[in-house]
């Protein structure tokens, strides 16, 4: 998640987005859902959390996959590389918070069956 989170703070530069309304948009959605991806993984590193914080990182990763929808560079004309981007990393973080949560799920189970015999 953690690197999800930076690649998305740092991608749009990185893939040079162009300047356009489009890929301002587009990099204004990838840095605000990096900033929240990264605080939670670091939130995460200190102290395993519940499944609150994978039910965010899943909203941030189905958010991307739907900004360019929603904003309308899905076409790529204006935005170049940035809604392979957004729905690539918004599909590698849904994944990563499905796993973490069906991981969180199956501790807590276990937790349960271990305190009560």
């Amino acid at each position: 998640m953690l690197v999800t989170g930076v690649w998305l703070i740092t991608g749009s530069w990185l893939l040079a987005y162009p300047l356009s309304d489009p890929a301002d948009d587009a990099r204004l959605q990838e840095v605000l859902g990096g900033m929240i991806v990264v605080a939670v993984a670091c939130a995460k590193f200190v102290r395993r959390r519940g499944p609150a914080f994978d039910v965010v990182v899943a909203a941030v990763g189905g958010w991307l996959v739907a900004a360019p929808f929603v904003f309308g560079y899905a076409d790529g004309s204006q935005a170049g590389a940035a809604p392979v981007n957004d729905i690539a990393s918004g599909a590698v973080l849904f994944a990563l918070a499905a796993a973490s949560l069906a991981v969180s799920v199956q501790e807590r189970r276990q937790h349960i069956r271990d305190d009560h015999p």
